[in-house]
Formats: C-alpha cells, sequence, structure tokens
C-alpha cells in the first residue's frame, strides 16, 4: 500500500533496487560462511533487495511501463534476469517485446539465448515475438536454437503457423532438438484441438 501511495516516484528506487548486485568475493566469503552457524549470515546479501523491488514494482502495476527499457537493458546486458522476465511476463506491452528482439541480432550468443528464454514467458503480442522465435530457430548456436524449440512449445495454438517449421526439425540430427520440436508438435495440435472444442 505504501509503494502504491507513492506512486511512479518510487520507480527510481525500486529500479536501483533490483539492479544490486553482488561481488564475486561476496557471494565467495558468503559461501565459506554458510559452513559456520553464527556467521552464515554475517554477509548481508543483495537477493532480498532484488525480491522488495520486484515486489514493488509488481504493487504499482501498469503504472511500471517507464521502467520497461530499463528491464530490457537489464535482460540484454546482465545474466540475473529471473525478477525482470517475472515483472515482463505480466505486463510487456507490444514496444516493450519489439526492443526484446532486438537482442537476437546480438553477436553473443547468451544474450540471444537470454531473449529466446524471455520470450517464451512473454507472449502478449506473438505477432512481435513468434517471427523472432523463427529467426532464432535459424540460429547457428545449438543451445540458442534448442531454446527457441522450446519456447514455442509454450505457446501452444497461437505457434500454429510454425508448425511445418517445427515438422523439419523434429527430424533435426541434434536429438535434444528433435524432441523438443515433436513435443512443441503435439502441444501445438493439442491447444489447437481444444481451443476448436
Amino acid at each position: 500500500r505504501a509503494v502504491q501511495a507513492i506512486g511512479t516516484n518510487a520507480l527510481p528506487l525500486l529500479m536501483k533496487m533490483l539492479r544490486s548486485t553482488d561481488s564475486q568475493l561476496k557471494l565467495r566469503l558468503a559461501m565459506r560462511l554458510q559452513r559456520y552457524r553464527l556467521f552464515h549470515n554475517l554477509i548481508p546479501m543483495n537477493g532480498p533487495r532484488q525480491e522488495a523491488a520486484a515486489l514493488g514494482l509488481r504493487a504499482l502495476g501498469p503504472i511500471t511501463r517507464p521502467a520497461f527499457p530499463e528491464l530490457v537493458e537489464m535482460i540484454l546486458s546482465s545474466d540475473q534476469i529471473g525478477y525482470p522476465i517475472l515483472l515482463l511476463s505480466e505486463a510487456a506491452d507490444s514496444d516493450t517485446i519489439a526492443a526484446l528482439t532486438n537482442g537476437l541480432a546480438n553477436p553473443d550468443y547468451r544474450v540471444r539465448q537470454r531473449v529466446v528464454e524471455v520470450l517464451s514467458a512473454v507472449r502478449q503480442a506473438p505477432e512481435f515475438s513468434l517471427p523472432a522465435l523463427v529467426q532464432a530457430l535459424k540460429d547457428p548456436v545449438p543451445s540458442v536454437k534448442n531454446q527457441a524449440v522450446q519456447s514455442l512449445w509454450a505457446y501452444g495454438a497461437a505457434a500454429q503457423a510454425v508448425a511445418p517449421l517445427l515438422n523439419d526439425l523434429s527430424r533435426d540430427p541434434d536429438p535434444a532438438i528433435s524432441g523438443f520440436a515433436t513435443q512443441a508438435l503435439r502441444n501445438i495440435a493439442t491447444s489447437t484441438t481444444s481451443k476448436q472444442q
């Protein structure tokens, strides 16, 4: 209620909290102290701050939209993407999803893989996300392609137009890709049937 009363004025602080991270040295030290019951809480970690920030941003609801570009930037530049994905999966608009898909042109395959992972959770605008996932299916890095196939599985009936491409991938020499493509096709067929009924 307090965050809702503050409104958009809370955004800068909440985003700062969400961005807070722990150095590798701090993480290593905290791991060592875990062995000692008396000292295991001696080093304050930023995880609870990030969680509190995510809860605060969720409490603000649709008025968090001005923070979406920063959330996208966090996803494209950091390995810690759990909370940004959670926030965008509930409220991302088509502009935000379009901005996310720009990450598929990144030369770093890990960024492309993260973008595909996000697109499996952020499904509000399939007209933007599905073409991006089709693009990712042609990625030269198998892990990105594999992530794209898994993401299409989550779309169900909405991915029906991609079924022919998935059919080709179900015969891929990589057993992981062919297996996920087969599962995705089954899910599309099941979702389409139940939608028609």
